[in-house]
């Protein structure tokens, strides 16, 4: 478990830094963050946080998608303005 929980950590460090940094490869780091937590929580039969580390995952997913979409929009639309000018 010590080890479980140091790689944890590790990610979420990691996840932090990107989130400071607005890159959208932290939503990844999230998914793999939550998924191990899930892991955790299923081995220590904890389901409250089963339940809570399910949701997270669906949303670190959706948000990498929404981020990703964002910025593909986001870099039309800059490229629309250049050649316009």
């Amino acid at each position: 478990m010590y080890y479980f929980a140091s790689v944890t950590f590790s990610l979420s460090l990691v996840a932090n830094v990107l989130n400071v940094l607005k890159l959208p490869s932290q939503w990844s780091f999230w998914a793999i963050y939550n998924l191990a937590q899930l892991g955790k929580a299923i081995t220590l039969k904890n389901w409250a946080n089963v339940a809570k580390y399910v949701y997270y995952i669906i949303n670190s997913v959706v948000a990498g998608i929404s981020w990703l979409s964002q910025k593909h929009l986001q870099s039309s639309v800059n490229e629309k303005s250049k050649l316009a000018n």
